[in-house]
């Protein structure tokens, strides 16, 4: 009895630990004004003759989380309107009393996308079943929106510098683009790209429907997902309708991954080093030319990305089992250390400087307080400012002028950069699917500018 009790607390504790966790994360997940996310299927459900069939029930299931998602059945005109659908993979069952079973197989849909599926029933028995492929085309018929999406294959198989995925948002017709070679993330991120001649700064990005813009200057983004994390993003390039809102040009629909009914996971690791690199063209010129070869060495570089995804069924041995295809989790991981070397030059005081002579005329000074001979002004120590003294004595008496005037620092810039995504979902009904997903990045800069 007692091991019994001690068992019942601890499925109770993890029961507990499991709701707390789902709190925690939904507070941390940034509120902001909804965006169109999911996709909409439409069509209309006829018979052999073209008569609309009404009352035909149609079953949307889930190939990735083995869930039935919606279960609706068609209008007096033969036709239905499923929104809210997840982007994904599906299978769609139709079936009607006289008629065959229609079965859909690999029904893809993407992010906001409105999908057409209509389907042309024949008579028969319910028992008997009918598979088709879906047709995935991508012409758009259902509405006057222009819009294409990069899948999640294209985005992680696609080369990209740096791996930022708005480097894939130039494959879509109608882009202009201002962005560097290399995109960077966090402070050194920009957006400066034009959608249909709309300004750089007219267009929208969201991840899972989560505002991730620099709203002060709009030409950074705030938090950028690893692509190992995009399930797929979408551009809505014109004519979208008013779910989308908050800017003019361009609408980027970025949706991450979530977990599904079997455990996915990978790792990565991409490094760059400068024993990997060819040297420079000017330093290579320089040799051949008669110049030392120990000061014209390839030029210092060190840069590693990695990271890692797990994702899968969420539950805890004899704590937490949940009804089969009910919960789901998905967490990944990122680390880029970046390390450049660099060379810093800014003017500084001379010694005459320091002891108040200048080259230059001082035209507005207390009387008294300046004398000028030969082409010189000295400004009298009585005058100086109790602050000018005190950082005179204090901080220059440590570094000594020098009779170049110049101050030449040696440093390492660091970009060290670290991103977390976690995500949690939970099929509550065959209409009711709830998510949290906070993202966290922590970008490190340091760029030391000498004094």
């Amino acid at each position: 009895m007692k091991q019994s009790a001690c068992v019942e607390n601890l499925r109770r504790a993890a029961l507990s630990f499991f709701v707390i966790l789902s709190l925690v994360i939904l507070g941390l997940s940034a509120a902001s004004p909804a965006q169109e996310l999911a996709a909409t299927l439409t069509g209309t459900v006829t018979d052999a003759s073209g008569a609309v069939v009404s009352g035909a029930t149609i079953v949307v299931h889930s190939t990735e989380t083995g869930a039935d998602v919606r279960n609706v059945t068609t209008s007096s005109s033969g036709s239905f309107n499923i929104t809210n659908l997840p982007a994904g993979r599906y299978t769609v069952t139709v079936n009607n009393a006289g008629f065959q079973t229609y079965v859909a197989k690999d029904v893809i849909l993407n992010v906001a996308e409105k999908h057409t599926l209509d389907v042309q029933l024949k008579a028969g028995q319910v028992s008997q079943t009918i598979e088709v492929m879906a047709e995935n085309t991508p012409i758009q018929t259902t509405t006057a929106e222009e819009s294409g999406t990069v899948t999640g294959d294209q985005v992680r198989e696609l080369a990209l510098n740096n791996r930022n995925f708005e480097q894939l948002i130039l494959l879509q017709p109608g882009v202009a683009n201002q962005l560097p070679d290399k995109v960077g993330f966090g402070l050194q991120n920009n957006t400066s790209i034009s959608i249909n001649g709309a300004r750089t700064g007219a267009n929208n990005y969201t991840v899972d429907g989560g505002d991730i813009n620099d709203s002060g200057s709009n030409g950074t983004l705030l938090n950028t997902p690893g692509i190992d994390a995009i399930q797929e993003f979408t551009l809505e390039r014109s004519n979208y309708d008013a779910a989308f809102g908050r800017s003019g040009g361009g609408q980027i629909v970025v949706a991450t991954k979530s977990g599904t009914n079997q455990f996915h996971g990978s790792a990565f690791e991409f490094n760059r080093n400068n024993f990997y690199n060819a040297n420079t063209f000017g330093a290579r010129e320089n040799i051949a030319f008669g110049g030392d070869p120990k000061a014209n060495k390839t030029p210092i570089e060190r840069y590693n990305d990695y990271g890692f995804t797990i994702g899968g069924p969420l539950f805890v041995p004899k704590m937490y089992h949940p009804v089969k295809n009910k919960t789901f989790f998905f967490w990944a991981e990122e680390w880029r250390k970046a390390s450049l070397p660099a060379t810093n030059t800014i003017n500084v005081p001379t010694a005459a400087q320091l002891a108040g002579t200048f080259t230059t005329p001082i035209t507005v000074a207390p009387v008294g307080c300046v004398t000028s001979s030969g082409g010189t002004s000295t400004i009298s120590p009585s005058c100086y400012s109790k602050n000018a003294s005190a950082y005179l004595k204090t901080f220059m008496a440590a570094y000594p002028a020098n009779s170049s005037g110049l101050l030449v620092t040696n440093y390492s810039a660091l970009n060290n950069f670290r991103q977390d995504i976690i995500r949690l979902d939970q099929n509550v009904g065959d209409k009711v699917r709830v998510y949290a997903r906070p993202n966290t990045q922590f970008p490190l800069h340091k760029n030391m500018y000498g004094i």
